[in-house]
């Protein structure tokens, strides 16, 4: 075997000539690659620049990469004009041209895989992850809190998790929180990113547009059985949302046919058996959400209750009924606003008869 093949003869070093080497990547080729990478980052959504970043990539290194595989073709097509004894390796413009081509690759493979793939949760730096993530909340539209939706019905449970290590045990010592003072503060900035998402606009577009995602996220929670003061806050405004919103999916699934048949958003939210049992679902309705009630949130509210009492009931939850006290409560509230309207003469008698009939089911559950 010849000094020149160097055991690569796939590589086709064996023949190598260099008055006429072979050319895989033009200097045209290289120009183009360019140009595309500088187009690619006005196609990104945010959402796919968050991906990347949670991933620990950012475009700079992107750019950096394509610039070094640029450099290496570069450098291949000079090789063949340098009068330089061919003895290595890095005397081939075949090999520069490899390693450009793998950088080339690498480049678009990161950026596709990480577009493309939800979010993910780092071990090290959740703070820099939840400052990401609420900057990209506070800037984000309609379309934008659905993809991040996606991302964050992963993570939602592993979140709570964390969350839950700063309220685990109130009563530590100067010791153990210096012991714990990494997963005290990564849990601390996870129950604010919780907290976060517990922004009303964002869980309305959950319950109208994306219930899917949030059954998956009230899963994931249920899953990792986290009863985090985030998760509570977070769960009880997408039931806040659920009811009160006219478009939110809980009324096409008291209305539509094809939806009753399978309310999962009504039954993830109010029948879920950690739900019931760990979190305050009902914690954000206030007597300013009922004091304009109508016949479809009377209705929604209805369907709720039965279902809570429902697996209250089925569960054995006697020592945590706070459900159904607040399930009381709201109801109190309606009555108080339909005593108004009556004395203003506006009540409208068959907002009061689906008030009166979602009471007589709940008593009727509790006689059974």
């Amino acid at each position: 075997m010849s000094l020149s093949c160097l055991g690569l003869s796939f590589l086709g070093l064996c023949e190598y000539d260099p008055e006429k080497p072979q050319v895989y990547f033009n200097l045209g080729d290289v120009v183009a690659a360019l140009s595309v990478t500088l187009l690619i980052p006005q196609f990104l959504k945010p959402i796919y620049m968050f991906r990347l970043r949670s991933r620990g990539f950012s475009v700079s290194m992107l750019y950096f990469m394509v610039l070094a595989g640029a450099l290496s073709v570069l450098v291949a097509a000079l090789l063949p004009s340098l009068p330089i004894w061919r003895s290595t390796l890095l005397a081939f413009p075949i090999v520069w041209e490899v390693v450009g081509a793998s950088l080339f690759f690498s480049a678009y493979f990161a950026l596709t895989y990480t577009s493309l793939r939800p979010a993910r949760l780092p071990r090290k730096g959740v703070a820099e992850f939840v400052q990401r993530a609420a900057a990209f909340l506070s800037q984000a539209d309609d379309r934008d809190r659905i993809d991040f939706a996606r991302d964050i019905s992963r993570l939602v449970g592993p979140l709570a998790t964390m969350a839950v290590v700063p309220e685990r045990d109130r009563k530590r010592t100067a010791f153990a929180d210096f012991i714990y003072r990494r997963q005290l503060e990564d849990g601390n900035y996870a129950s604010a990113l919780l907290r976060i998402m517990s922004d009303p606009t964002f869980c309305k577009t959950l319950v109208d547009r994306s219930p899917w995602v949030a059954v998956e996220a009230i899963n994931a929670l249920s899953k990792h059985q986290a009863a985090a003061m985030g998760a509570d806050r977070f769960v009880g405004e997408l039931a806040r949302q659920a009811l009160l919103s006219p478009e939110s999916m809980m009324g096409r699934e008291i209305q539509y046919v094809g939806f009753s048949a399978a309310p999962l958003l009504s039954e993830a939210l109010f029948a879920n058996e950690f739900v019931v049992r760990s979190l305050h679902v009902y914690r954000g309705i206030r007597y300013s959400d009922c004091s304009a009630p109508d016949s479809e949130l009377v209705r929604r509210i209805a369907r709720a209750s039965k279902l809570t009492l429902e697996a209250t009931l089925k569960g054995s939850y006697e020592w945590n009924a706070s459900n159904i006290f607040q399930v009381k409560e709201i109801y109190e509230w309606l009555f108080m606003a339909m005593a108004t309207n009556k004395r203003e003469g506006r009540l409208d008698y068959r907002l009061l008869m689906e008030a009166k009939f979602g009471v007589a089911e709940l008593i009727k559950q509790c006689r059974e």
